[in-house]
Protein backbone atom coordinates (compact mmCIF):
# COMPACT_ATOMS: atom_id res chain seq x y z
CA UNK A 1 0.00 0.00 0.00
CA UNK A 2 2.80 2.36 0.99
CA UNK A 3 4.80 1.62 -2.68
CA UNK A 4 1.41 2.50 -4.41
CA UNK A 5 1.19 6.03 -2.65
CA UNK A 6 4.12 6.55 -3.32
CA UNK A 7 3.93 6.02 -6.65
CA UNK A 8 0.91 7.79 -6.49
CA UNK A 9 2.31 10.93 -5.20
CA UNK A 10 5.61 10.75 -8.11
CA UNK A 11 2.95 10.34 -10.65
CA UNK A 12 0.91 13.21 -9.67
CA UNK A 13 4.32 15.11 -9.60
CA UNK A 14 5.40 14.07 -13.45
CA UNK A 15 2.38 14.60 -14.35
CA UNK A 16 2.08 18.09 -13.79
CA UNK A 17 5.66 18.23 -15.00
CA UNK A 18 4.67 16.87 -18.13
CA UNK A 19 2.14 19.36 -18.66
CA UNK A 20 4.62 22.61 -18.37
CA UNK A 21 8.24 20.97 -19.84
CA UNK A 22 6.04 18.76 -22.58
CA UNK A 23 4.16 21.64 -24.30
CA UNK A 24 7.47 24.06 -23.26
CA UNK A 25 9.57 21.69 -25.45
CA UNK A 26 7.05 20.80 -28.03
CA UNK A 27 6.13 24.53 -28.93
CA UNK A 28 9.82 24.95 -28.53
CA UNK A 29 11.60 22.46 -30.76
CA UNK A 30 8.44 22.37 -33.38
CA UNK A 31 8.93 25.87 -33.23
CA UNK A 32 12.28 25.64 -34.78
CA UNK A 33 11.82 23.48 -36.95
CA UNK A 34 8.96 25.31 -38.88
CA UNK A 35 10.91 29.00 -38.17
CA UNK A 36 13.60 26.58 -39.98
CA UNK A 37 11.62 25.04 -42.45
CA UNK A 38 10.24 28.97 -43.26
CA UNK A 39 14.01 30.71 -43.58
CA UNK A 40 15.51 27.46 -45.75
CA UNK A 41 16.20 30.17 -48.35
CA UNK A 42 18.64 31.70 -46.53
CA UNK A 43 19.83 28.71 -46.73
CA UNK A 44 22.08 28.81 -43.48
CA UNK A 45 19.83 30.30 -41.30
CA UNK A 46 17.34 27.93 -41.71
CA UNK A 47 19.28 25.02 -41.63
CA UNK A 48 21.13 26.41 -38.18
CA UNK A 49 17.58 26.67 -36.84
CA UNK A 50 16.64 22.87 -37.88
CA UNK A 51 20.20 21.03 -36.82
CA UNK A 52 19.40 23.22 -33.52
CA UNK A 53 16.19 21.76 -33.01
CA UNK A 54 17.72 18.35 -33.80
CA UNK A 55 20.12 18.67 -31.19
CA UNK A 56 17.38 20.12 -28.44
CA UNK A 57 15.36 17.16 -29.31
CA UNK A 58 18.57 14.63 -28.21
CA UNK A 59 18.50 17.06 -24.97
CA UNK A 60 15.46 16.60 -23.71
CA UNK A 61 15.15 13.11 -24.09
CA UNK A 62 17.70 12.80 -22.01
CA UNK A 63 16.46 15.15 -19.86
CA UNK A 64 13.04 13.24 -20.29
CA UNK A 65 14.72 9.85 -19.48
CA UNK A 66 16.63 11.23 -16.09
CA UNK A 67 13.48 12.45 -15.01
CA UNK A 68 11.63 9.26 -15.93
CA UNK A 69 14.28 7.28 -13.50
CA UNK A 70 13.94 9.75 -10.87
CA UNK A 71 9.77 10.11 -10.24
CA UNK A 72 8.83 6.91 -11.98
CA UNK A 73 11.54 4.44 -11.31
CA UNK A 74 11.95 3.07 -14.80
CA UNK A 75 15.12 2.34 -16.01
CA UNK A 76 15.12 3.61 -20.26
CA UNK A 77 18.45 2.26 -22.02
CA UNK A 78 18.30 4.95 -24.45
CA UNK A 79 18.59 4.24 -28.04
CA UNK A 80 22.46 4.23 -30.07
CA UNK A 81 23.37 7.27 -31.50
CA UNK A 82 24.35 6.34 -35.21
CA UNK A 83 27.36 8.19 -35.96
CA UNK A 84 28.21 10.06 -39.55
CA UNK A 85 31.19 8.63 -41.46
CA UNK A 86 32.25 11.90 -42.24
CA UNK A 87 35.67 12.88 -40.93
CA UNK A 88 36.49 15.74 -42.55
CA UNK A 89 35.75 19.68 -41.22
CA UNK A 90 31.77 19.36 -42.13
CA UNK A 91 31.66 15.84 -39.42
CA UNK A 92 29.70 18.14 -36.71
CA UNK A 93 27.34 19.35 -39.50
CA UNK A 94 26.80 16.02 -41.17
CA UNK A 95 26.20 14.95 -37.59
CA UNK A 96 23.37 17.03 -36.89
CA UNK A 97 21.84 16.10 -40.06
CA UNK A 98 22.11 11.98 -39.32
CA UNK A 99 20.71 12.98 -35.52
CA UNK A 100 17.70 14.96 -37.44
CA UNK A 101 16.78 11.75 -39.48
CA UNK A 102 16.89 9.46 -36.35
CA UNK A 103 13.79 7.81 -35.22
CA UNK A 104 14.43 8.56 -31.93
CA UNK A 105 14.47 12.53 -32.81
CA UNK A 106 10.72 12.21 -33.51
CA UNK A 107 9.71 9.80 -31.01
CA UNK A 108 11.07 12.44 -28.58
CA UNK A 109 8.80 14.68 -30.32
CA UNK A 110 5.67 12.18 -29.73
CA UNK A 111 6.65 11.66 -26.53
CA UNK A 112 6.59 15.50 -25.21
CA UNK A 113 3.23 15.29 -27.06
CA UNK A 114 1.85 13.17 -24.71
CA UNK A 115 3.56 14.37 -21.74
CA UNK A 116 1.48 17.99 -22.89
CA UNK A 117 -1.52 16.24 -23.46
CA UNK A 118 -1.44 13.99 -20.42
CA UNK A 119 -0.37 17.07 -17.79
CA UNK A 120 -3.19 19.14 -19.54
CA UNK A 121 -6.00 16.92 -19.04
CA UNK A 122 -4.89 16.80 -15.47
CA UNK A 123 -5.20 20.40 -15.19
CA UNK A 124 -8.69 20.35 -17.11
CA UNK A 125 -10.19 17.45 -14.62
CA UNK A 126 -8.68 19.27 -11.63
CA UNK A 127 -10.01 22.73 -12.56
CA UNK A 128 -13.67 20.89 -13.31
CA UNK A 129 -13.27 19.26 -9.83
CA UNK A 130 -12.93 22.76 -7.93
CA UNK A 131 -15.47 24.31 -9.44
CA UNK A 132 -18.22 21.39 -9.31
CA UNK A 133 -17.18 21.65 -6.03
CA UNK A 134 -17.62 25.18 -5.31
CA UNK A 135 -20.76 24.69 -6.86
CA UNK A 136 -22.15 22.12 -4.74
CA UNK A 137 -21.14 24.74 -1.47
CA UNK A 138 -22.61 27.80 -3.21
CA UNK A 139 -25.27 27.81 -5.60
CA UNK A 140 -25.88 24.06 -5.80
CA UNK A 141 -26.19 21.59 -8.41
CA UNK A 142 -29.95 19.79 -8.94
CA UNK A 143 -31.05 21.80 -6.30
CA UNK A 144 -28.63 20.25 -3.61
CA UNK A 145 -26.12 22.79 -1.96
CA UNK A 146 -24.33 22.97 1.60
CA UNK A 147 -21.25 21.25 2.88
CA UNK A 148 -22.44 17.18 2.67
CA UNK A 149 -22.69 17.33 -0.84
CA UNK A 150 -19.51 19.72 -1.66
CA UNK A 151 -18.04 16.94 0.43
CA UNK A 152 -19.24 14.00 -1.24
CA UNK A 153 -18.60 15.61 -4.30
CA UNK A 154 -15.16 16.34 -3.23
CA UNK A 155 -14.00 12.75 -1.92
CA UNK A 156 -15.51 11.35 -5.53
CA UNK A 157 -13.08 14.00 -7.34
CA UNK A 158 -10.08 12.55 -5.42
CA UNK A 159 -11.02 9.15 -6.16
CA UNK A 160 -11.56 10.52 -10.10
CA UNK A 161 -8.00 12.02 -10.22
CA UNK A 162 -6.42 9.47 -8.27
CA UNK A 163 -7.54 7.21 -10.44
CA UNK A 164 -6.59 8.92 -13.76
CA UNK A 165 -3.32 9.90 -11.94
CA UNK A 166 -2.12 5.97 -10.99
CA UNK A 167 -3.57 5.09 -15.06
CA UNK A 168 -1.60 8.04 -16.60
CA UNK A 169 1.48 7.63 -14.43
CA UNK A 170 1.64 3.71 -15.79
CA UNK A 171 1.46 4.66 -19.00
CA UNK A 172 3.50 7.15 -19.08
CA UNK A 173 5.75 4.61 -18.17
CA UNK A 174 4.86 2.09 -20.96
CA UNK A 175 5.29 5.09 -22.76
CA UNK A 176 8.64 6.61 -22.16
CA UNK A 177 10.14 2.97 -22.53
CA UNK A 178 8.82 2.42 -25.65
CA UNK A 179 9.03 6.54 -26.83
CA UNK A 180 12.66 7.71 -25.40
CA UNK A 181 13.83 3.63 -25.30
CA UNK A 182 15.22 1.37 -27.33
CA UNK A 183 13.75 -2.04 -28.48
CA UNK A 184 15.73 -5.02 -28.25
CA UNK A 185 15.34 -5.23 -32.02
CA UNK A 186 17.38 -1.89 -32.53
CA UNK A 187 19.65 -3.21 -30.29
CA UNK A 188 20.50 -6.20 -32.49
CA UNK A 189 20.47 -4.61 -35.10
CA UNK A 190 23.07 -1.74 -33.93
CA UNK A 191 25.40 -4.81 -32.65
CA UNK A 192 25.03 -6.08 -36.00
CA UNK A 193 26.09 -2.60 -37.67
CA UNK A 194 28.91 -2.79 -35.32
CA UNK A 195 29.75 -5.99 -36.26
CA UNK A 196 29.65 -5.28 -39.80
CA UNK A 197 31.88 -1.98 -38.97
CA UNK A 198 34.44 -4.01 -37.00
CA UNK A 199 34.88 -6.88 -39.99
CA UNK A 200 35.04 -3.54 -42.80
CA UNK A 201 38.03 -2.11 -40.57
CA UNK A 202 39.80 -5.58 -40.23
CA UNK A 203 39.57 -5.44 -43.77
CA UNK A 204 40.75 -2.19 -43.77
CA UNK A 205 43.47 -2.87 -41.23
CA UNK A 206 44.72 -5.44 -42.65
CA UNK A 207 45.30 -3.70 -45.88
CA UNK A 208 47.02 -0.90 -44.44
CA UNK A 209 49.22 -3.76 -42.80
CA UNK A 210 50.15 -5.34 -45.80
CA UNK A 211 51.08 -2.70 -47.88
CA UNK A 212 53.17 -1.16 -45.23
CA UNK A 213 55.24 -4.73 -44.77
CA UNK A 214 55.11 -4.58 -48.79
CA UNK A 215 56.43 -1.03 -48.99
CA UNK A 216 58.64 -1.72 -46.29
CA UNK A 217 60.03 -5.00 -48.31
CA UNK A 218 60.14 -3.50 -51.77
CA UNK A 219 61.77 -0.47 -50.30
CA UNK A 220 64.75 -1.92 -47.80
CA UNK A 221 64.94 -5.37 -47.54
CA UNK A 222 64.76 -6.62 -51.34
CA UNK A 223 67.19 -3.51 -52.44
CA UNK A 224 69.78 -4.90 -50.01
CA UNK A 225 69.52 -8.14 -51.07
CA UNK A 226 69.73 -7.51 -54.81
CA UNK A 227 73.08 -5.67 -53.63
CA UNK A 228 74.39 -8.68 -51.20
CA UNK A 229 73.99 -10.56 -54.78
CA UNK A 230 75.75 -8.69 -56.89
CA UNK A 231 78.49 -7.89 -54.30
CA UNK A 232 79.14 -11.78 -53.47
CA UNK A 233 78.78 -12.14 -57.71
CA UNK A 234 81.27 -9.67 -58.66
CA UNK A 235 83.63 -11.05 -55.47
CA UNK A 236 83.15 -14.30 -57.42
CA UNK A 237 84.32 -13.20 -60.89
CA UNK A 238 87.74 -11.65 -58.87
CA UNK A 239 88.52 -14.61 -57.03
CA UNK A 240 91.47 -15.83 -59.14
CA UNK A 241 92.09 -13.02 -60.54
CA UNK A 242 92.49 -10.77 -57.24
CA UNK A 243 91.47 -12.59 -54.14
CA UNK A 244 93.00 -9.50 -51.69
CA UNK A 245 89.63 -7.54 -53.73
CA UNK A 246 87.56 -10.45 -53.68
CA UNK A 247 87.78 -10.91 -49.71
CA UNK A 248 86.91 -7.14 -49.33
CA UNK A 249 83.94 -7.36 -51.37
CA UNK A 250 82.88 -10.78 -49.76
CA UNK A 251 83.27 -8.13 -46.56
CA UNK A 252 80.89 -5.72 -47.49
CA UNK A 253 78.49 -8.33 -48.78
CA UNK A 254 78.88 -9.89 -45.24
CA UNK A 255 78.05 -6.46 -43.96
CA UNK A 256 74.87 -5.59 -45.93
CA UNK A 257 73.43 -9.06 -45.00
CA UNK A 258 73.73 -8.55 -41.30
CA UNK A 259 72.07 -4.54 -42.24
CA UNK A 260 69.63 -6.72 -43.62
CA UNK A 261 69.11 -8.97 -41.05
CA UNK A 262 68.32 -6.04 -38.60
CA UNK A 263 66.26 -4.68 -40.88
CA UNK A 264 64.17 -7.87 -41.31
CA UNK A 265 63.70 -8.06 -37.33
CA UNK A 266 62.76 -4.59 -37.27
CA UNK A 267 59.48 -5.17 -39.99
CA UNK A 268 58.98 -8.75 -37.74
CA UNK A 269 59.00 -6.47 -34.80
CA UNK A 270 56.52 -4.11 -36.60
CA UNK A 271 54.14 -6.96 -36.88
CA UNK A 272 54.16 -8.13 -33.19
CA UNK A 273 56.92 -7.19 -31.06
CA UNK A 274 58.29 -9.47 -28.56
CA UNK A 275 58.53 -7.68 -25.79
CA UNK A 276 54.99 -6.95 -25.53
CA UNK A 277 53.87 -10.33 -25.50
CA UNK A 278 56.70 -11.43 -23.03
CA UNK A 279 56.23 -8.54 -20.55
CA UNK A 280 53.12 -6.39 -21.35
CA UNK A 281 52.16 -2.95 -22.33
CA UNK A 282 54.36 -1.17 -19.87
CA UNK A 283 57.20 -2.32 -20.73
CA UNK A 284 56.57 -2.37 -24.82
CA UNK A 285 55.26 1.64 -24.54
CA UNK A 286 58.69 1.85 -22.61
CA UNK A 287 60.67 0.53 -25.37
CA UNK A 288 58.60 2.79 -28.05
CA UNK A 289 58.82 5.97 -26.10
CA UNK A 290 62.40 5.62 -25.73
CA UNK A 291 63.59 4.75 -29.62
CA UNK A 292 61.49 8.30 -29.85
CA UNK A 293 63.08 11.18 -31.26
CA UNK A 294 60.87 13.35 -28.86
CA UNK A 295 61.22 13.23 -25.21
CA UNK A 296 58.08 11.13 -23.84
CA UNK A 297 56.78 10.22 -21.02
CA UNK A 298 54.76 6.74 -20.26
CA UNK A 299 52.40 6.14 -17.75
CA UNK A 300 50.78 2.58 -17.69
CA UNK A 301 48.01 1.73 -14.22
CA UNK A 302 46.73 -1.06 -15.47
CA UNK A 303 45.92 -3.81 -12.58
CA UNK A 304 47.36 -6.40 -14.59
CA UNK A 305 47.45 -8.01 -18.43
CA UNK A 306 45.02 -6.93 -21.02
CA UNK A 307 43.66 -9.60 -23.17
CA UNK A 308 46.06 -10.10 -26.38
CA UNK A 309 44.42 -8.15 -29.08
CA UNK A 310 43.81 -4.98 -26.75
CA UNK A 311 46.99 -4.94 -26.22
CA UNK A 312 48.45 -4.91 -29.71
CA UNK A 313 45.68 -2.40 -30.44
CA UNK A 314 46.59 -0.31 -27.57
CA UNK A 315 50.53 -0.54 -28.64
CA UNK A 316 50.15 -0.08 -32.28
CA UNK A 317 47.99 2.84 -31.79
CA UNK A 318 50.44 4.21 -29.70
CA UNK A 319 53.57 3.91 -31.59
CA UNK A 320 51.89 4.63 -35.01
CA UNK A 321 50.98 8.57 -32.77
CA UNK A 322 54.69 8.27 -31.93
CA UNK A 323 55.95 8.04 -35.03
CA UNK A 324 53.37 10.95 -36.16
CA UNK A 325 54.56 13.24 -33.58
CA UNK A 326 58.70 12.44 -34.71
CA UNK A 327 57.57 13.19 -38.59
CA UNK A 328 55.50 15.62 -38.54
CA UNK A 329 54.03 17.68 -35.05
CA UNK A 330 57.41 19.32 -34.80
CA UNK A 331 56.85 19.08 -30.63
CA UNK A 332 59.52 19.47 -27.76
CA UNK A 333 57.77 16.92 -25.87
CA UNK A 334 55.31 14.18 -25.41
CA UNK A 335 53.07 11.89 -22.81
CA UNK A 336 51.55 8.85 -23.03
CA UNK A 337 49.14 7.90 -20.46
CA UNK A 338 47.13 4.04 -20.61
CA UNK A 339 44.48 3.35 -17.51
CA UNK A 340 41.65 1.03 -17.26
CA UNK A 341 37.96 2.21 -18.16
CA UNK A 342 34.53 0.65 -17.62
CA UNK A 343 34.66 -2.49 -20.11
CA UNK A 344 37.84 -1.41 -21.38
CA UNK A 345 41.41 0.07 -21.59
CA UNK A 346 41.99 3.55 -22.58
CA UNK A 347 45.12 5.70 -24.08
CA UNK A 348 45.38 8.81 -24.32
CA UNK A 349 48.70 10.28 -26.58
CA UNK A 350 49.44 13.80 -26.37
CA UNK A 351 52.23 16.21 -27.77
CA UNK A 352 52.82 20.41 -28.19
CA UNK A 353 53.33 19.92 -31.64
CA UNK A 354 51.63 22.47 -34.19
CA UNK A 355 48.69 20.29 -34.34
CA UNK A 356 46.42 20.24 -37.54
CA UNK A 357 46.02 16.36 -37.47
CA UNK A 358 43.29 14.67 -38.67
CA UNK A 359 42.03 11.45 -40.53
CA UNK A 360 42.92 11.43 -44.08
CA UNK A 361 45.65 13.44 -44.16
CA UNK A 362 48.18 10.49 -44.02
CA UNK A 363 47.75 6.75 -44.09
CA UNK A 364 49.34 6.27 -40.52
CA UNK A 365 46.22 8.29 -39.07
CA UNK A 366 43.72 5.91 -41.43
CA UNK A 367 45.06 2.67 -40.29
CA UNK A 368 45.04 3.46 -36.94
CA UNK A 369 41.52 4.33 -36.95
CA UNK A 370 40.89 0.70 -38.83
CA UNK A 371 42.55 -1.21 -36.33
CA UNK A 372 40.72 0.62 -33.23
CA UNK A 373 37.42 -0.20 -35.27
CA UNK A 374 37.99 -4.06 -35.69
CA UNK A 375 38.52 -4.26 -32.46
CA UNK A 376 35.06 -3.13 -31.08
CA UNK A 377 37.23 0.45 -29.97
CA UNK A 378 36.81 4.58 -30.83
CA UNK A 379 39.44 6.98 -31.92
CA UNK A 380 38.98 10.40 -30.98
CA UNK A 381 41.49 13.21 -32.69
CA UNK A 382 41.51 16.83 -31.06
CA UNK A 383 43.74 18.41 -32.82
CA UNK A 384 43.60 22.52 -33.76
CA UNK A 385 45.85 24.13 -35.79
CA UNK A 386 49.05 25.51 -33.49
CA UNK A 387 48.17 22.31 -31.30
CA UNK A 388 48.20 20.62 -28.38
CA UNK A 389 47.25 17.35 -30.37
CA UNK A 390 45.07 14.91 -28.12
CA UNK A 391 44.62 11.48 -29.56
CA UNK A 392 42.32 9.48 -27.01
CA UNK A 393 41.87 5.24 -28.20
CA UNK A 394 39.48 3.87 -25.97
CA UNK A 395 39.34 -0.27 -26.94
CA UNK A 396 36.75 -2.74 -24.83
CA UNK A 397 38.17 -5.49 -23.04
CA UNK A 398 36.46 -9.58 -23.52
CA UNK A 399 35.19 -10.47 -20.18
Amino acid sequence: MRRQLRFLWAAAVDLWIDGAVGTIFLVGIVGLLGLGALTLPALGFGVLLILAAAQAARLTGFIERHRAAALLEVTITPQPRRLTRVTSGWAPVAQAFVDLAAPSTWKTLLHHLFSALAGGLLAWLLGRAVQLVADLAGVGVLGLRGPLPAIGAALLAIVVLAGYVYGAGSLDRVVSRALLGTSRTAVLERRVDQLADARQGAVASAEVDRSRIERDLHDGVQPGLVSVAMTIDLARTRLGADPDAARELLDTAHAQAKQNITELRRLVRGIHPAVLTDRGLDAALSAVAGQSPVPTAVSVRLPGRLPAEAEAVVYFSVAEALTNVAKHAQASSASVEVEPIDGGVRAVIRDDGRGGAAIGSGAGLTGMRERVRAAGGTLHIDSSVGGPTIITVEVPCAS
